[in-house]
């Protein structure tokens, strides 16, 4: 399965989300499964400082190959809602049957564990050239872990002291022109 950033070339993805940044020039904001290429990392990387907003964190989820190919094997989705069920923990009420509507649950088309195992190869090969750049470059943030439960806190963390610095930095900035504090 073949996302658009990637039937498209590097400078083609870059400028479409690199456009769609500009929006939000003032605010942070979070890139959910892109750059996936190191091309695309370094265009977007000369992007972002051609406008002093360098990228300054990333975040990688590390979960085993085999929680990953487990909750895959046991995922169900209602299609025309889009719900996703899984049979580890977040059964149906009724197996097989969606909770809304009682239709039946089906499995996604690439959730085939051949398939999963050959995009999990393709994710690493293009994956670890990224982690390498972001590592070298002093902003990569790594949580392992097995589920959410376990990851979520961790990463909730980095993010909460991410923001403090940026309220504090705020704070100080406004001090400094003499300006009232605002804290949001």
């Amino acid at each position: 399965m073949n996302t658009w950033c990637e039937l498209v070339n590097d400078d083609l993805a870059v400028r479409v989300v690199f456009e769609e940044l500009k929006k939000f020039s003032k605010e942070n904001w979070l890139l959910d499964g892109f750059p996936r290429t190191l091309g695309q990392a370094k265009k977007l990387d000369e992007s972002l400082n051609e406008v002093n907003h360098p990228l300054d964190l990333v975040l990688n989820l590390d979960v085993p190959e085999d929680i990953i190919l487990k909750r895959i094997v046991d995922r169900y989705i209602h299609p025309a809602s889009g719900r996703t069920y899984n049979l580890n923990f977040n059964p149906p009420r009724r197996h097989g049957f969606d909770d809304l509507t009682g239709e039946k649950l089906v499995k996604r088309e690439d959730d085939d564990i051949k398939i999963v195992k050959k995009r999990i190869r393709t994710y690493h090969l293009s994956t670890e050239p990224l982690l390498d750049y972001y590592r070298q470059k002093g902003v990569l943030k790594n949580f392992v872990g097995k589920t959410s439960a376990e990851i979520f806190p961790k990463l909730e963390k980095v993010l909460i002291d991410y923001n403090s610095k940026i309220l504090i930095y705020y704070d100080k900035t406004q001090k400094a022109a003499g300006k009232p504090t605002i804290l949001t």
